[in-house]
């Protein structure tokens, strides 16, 4: 998947910044640090090619800005790497562009790419009833 489909991807889900929450970012992160997990023992089990992502950078609010109501105006997630202590992974910009690891090539955005359309669909699932 490329850059272009994951925001392609987000906007065929209906999603948009306002519907979007601290608290789904929350669940974003998890899901990020899920992936680059799973990245780290490929690359140390086949020695291909050096491990980039480590973790996301932990922020209480994603040096974000939210409506009284909650929804998202813009936020920027960032994470730490073998060699570099924060860079972009997602940025949610204010003008609606979503921009994805910038500095990462096609291989080290696979796991964030795969990450933010999990989360696209888990977004758009219909609530499960409490029992």
């Amino acid at each position: 998947m490329t850059r272009t489909e994951a925001r392609d991807y987000f906007s065929e889900k209906g999603l948009t910044y306002a519907s979007i929450t601290i608290k789904d970012l929350n669940y974003l992160e998890l899901l990020l640090n899920e992936q680059f997990l799973k990245q780290q023992k490929e690359r140390l089990r086949t020695r291909d090619k050096p491990v980039y992502w480590l973790r996301v950078n932990t922020a209480k609010y994603y040096k974000g800005e939210y409506t009284e109501a909650g929804g998202m105006v813009c936020a920027y997630m960032t994470g730490k790497g073998r060699y570099f202590n924060s860079r972009e992974i997602i940025s949610f910009n204010r003008d609606g562009f979503i921009g994805f690891c910038g500095d990462a090539d096609e291989q080290n955005s696979v796991p964030v790419l795969t990450a933010f359309c999990d989360w696209c669909d888990w977004l758009t699932q219909p609530a499960q009833e409490e029992v």
